[in-house]
Parts: structure tokens; C-alpha cells; sequence
């Protein structure tokens, strides 16, 4: 039987680590078609995370050395140490539906690695928004095809890239790692991961991503480091890929411009947006800036998937 290792970065998490859990134990097929090994990785909790970890008899608790401040260490430690035919990885805060690894499963021996589209669900809002264009269908990938979208930066909501939590991929990838200098970024493994490789995307939500006014993706510091760090990483493909580049440098401006957006310091947002990529979206962000950001904010997903 197949075995499939799914890899856990957790960091004061006993709120929603268990629900993460359920989600993986629910998973159909598992103890039939495939054999799954959990591997949860924590960073120094402080909120008794690391004692529950060590409770679940399913789980093989890993813990860093010291705290990390980010994902990348634990995700690293937990790729050193599985043992499965194929790797899946998701995050703490993240849920996946029961049938999830199985459909994936069914297309792996078809490509290097598959993955599938999510949702996201607000907690404060209560608001479900949707990557994905629900089709059902199965879409193949080229060798690399799926490295150049990544690179251009495309932000599709109806045709998603890889989420790291949607990942699932052959055991001789994991030779590849997350950056640990800042500890807390992924353009770059996800650029490496898919670089010359076919792909397989399952275009229908198989992941819920609870999203908290407290996530990573909104903290000030990883904001500032992902976005410092995305432009640094371009700089290794523009010789080969000089339009991609440019085009995603813009890209990521726009993505800090909505950050700053999102969050109210509109004379950042502005300095970003002249920064990105010029059209009517660009401009009617501009202009609600000034005012009206309130009502934009309230009817459409500014930032964060």
C-alpha cells in the first residue's frame, strides 16, 4: 500500500490544529488505498499546542529547535522526516474536504504533482469566497507551463495556482526546501517545485481556508518580508524570463498596494498602486482611496487568498 506523508507547520494553534486534524482523518480511502502518515512541526508554542500534538497517538509531533517566527523551518523538518511515496503539505489554519487526497491520488501517476482549488471562509464575516470555477473538470499542465504562470504572478480567482495547502506531489521533490532566513515565504519553493514539471489541477474546492483577523497573511512584518523577498526572488529568473519579470514585479507591487488597501494606510496603497500594473481596476483603487474604500471593502475581496 502507497503511503502519503502530510507535513504540518503549526505555531500556537490549539484552537484550530484539531479541526486541521479531523479534516485528515476523514479522509476517504485512508487505510485502504493508502496508507497516511501525519507530521505535525511546532515552532515553540506557547498555548499548549505542542502538549496536544504529543497526545495524538496518529502523530508524529516534531518540534524546531528554537522559534523560528514562520512556517518554512517546521514544513522543512517535517519534509526531512517523511517517509511517504508522496508528500501533501497544509497549513494550521486550513481544512481539507474528505475527498481531497483520494482524487489526487487518482491523478498522481499522471503528473509530478497535482493540486486543487480552495475556498476561503471568513470567520468574521462569515463570508465563503470562492477560487475556483467549480467546473468538476481535471486540467493537465505542461512541463513548466504551470512555473510560468506562477512567475508571471497570475492571480486568477476562476483558475487558482498551487496553494501550498494543495499541494501533493512525488516523494523526490522533497529534496526541495523553504527559505529559512525569513522563515515565512514560499515564491520561491513553489517556483522551484514546478520548474520543468507536468502538473494536474482538480478544478473544484477540495480545501477551506479559515481566514482570522489574526493570519499570517495580514501580519505587518510577513507582508513587508514576502514582498521584499517575492521582488529579491525574480531577480534569479530575469535573464531567462526577462517579460514574466517585469510584469511580475508589477504584479506584486499590486498585491502590497491591496495589502495597504485593506488595511487603511491609503497613502502606501497609492505609492504601490503607481507601482503596478496601469488599468481601470488599478485607477478605480486610486480613486477610492480617497473615498468610498469602506463600500469596496465590504462588497469585494480586496485582499488574501
Amino acid at each position: 500500500m502507497r503511503k502519503i506523508s502530510v507535513v504540518i507547520p503549526t505555531y500556537n494553534g490549539a484552537e484550530v490544529i484539531p479541526r486541521c486534524l479531523n479534516s485528515l482523518r476523514r479522509q476517504e480511502g485512508a487505510g485502504k488505498l493508502y496508507e497516511l502518515e501525519i507530521i505535525a512541526a511546532d515552532d515553540h508554542s506557547s498555548d499548549g499546542t505542542w502538549e496536544l500534538l504529543r497526545a495524538e497517538k496518529d502523530v508524529i509531533a516534531l518540534r524546531t529547535p528554537r522559534n523560528t517566527g514562520g512556517p518554512s523551518a517546521g514544513r522543512n523538518l517535517g519534509l526531512e522526516a517523511a517517509a511517504g511515496d508522496f508528500i501533501a503539505l497544509i497549513d494550521q489554519d486550513d481544512e481539507w474536504h474528505p475527498a481531497k487526497l483520494q482524487r489526487q491520488l487518482e491523478l498522481i501517476d499522471r503528473a509530478a504533482l497535482v493540486f486543487c482549488d480552495f475556498e476561503i471562509l471568513d470567520q468574521l464575516t462569515g463570508k465563503t469566497d470562492y477560487f475556483s470555477d467549480r467546473s468538476g473538470k481535471v486540467l493537465f499542465y505542461e512541463p513548466n507551463q504551470v512555473f510560468l504562470r506562477l512567475l508571471r504572478w497570475e492571480k486568477d480567482s476562476q483558475s487558482p495556482l498551487a496553494l501550498i495547502s494543495s499541494l501533493l506531489f512525488h516523494r523526490d521533490l522533497k529534496r526541495i526546501r523553504f527559505e529559512e532566513n525569513f522563515g515565512v515565504c514560499d515564491f520561491d519553493y513553489l517556483l522551484k517545485l514546478t520548474a520543468g514539471q507536468p502538473a494536474a489541477r482538480i478544478c473544484v474546492p477540495l480545501i477551506t481556508r479559515h481566514v482570522y483577523g489574526s493570519n499570517l497573511s495580514l501580519n505587518p512584518y510577513f507582508r513587508r518580508v514576502a514582498h521584499y523577498h517575492s521582488l529579491m526572488t525574480l531577480e534569479e529568473y530575469e535573464d531567462r524570463y526577462p517579460k514574466e519579470v517585469a510584469l511580475a514585479a508589477r504584479r506584486i507591487n499590486g498585491t502590497y498596494a491591496r495589502y495597504f488597501y485593506k488595511i487603511g494606510r491609503m497613502k502606501k496603497a497609492r505609492k504601490y498602486f503607481r507601482r503596478s500594473q496601469w488599468n481601470w481596476k488599478t485607477l478605480g483603487y486610486i480613486i477610492t482611496s480617497y473615498f468610498g474604500a469602506n463600500w469596496v471593502k465590504k462588497h469585494f475581496r480586496i485582499f488574501g487568498s
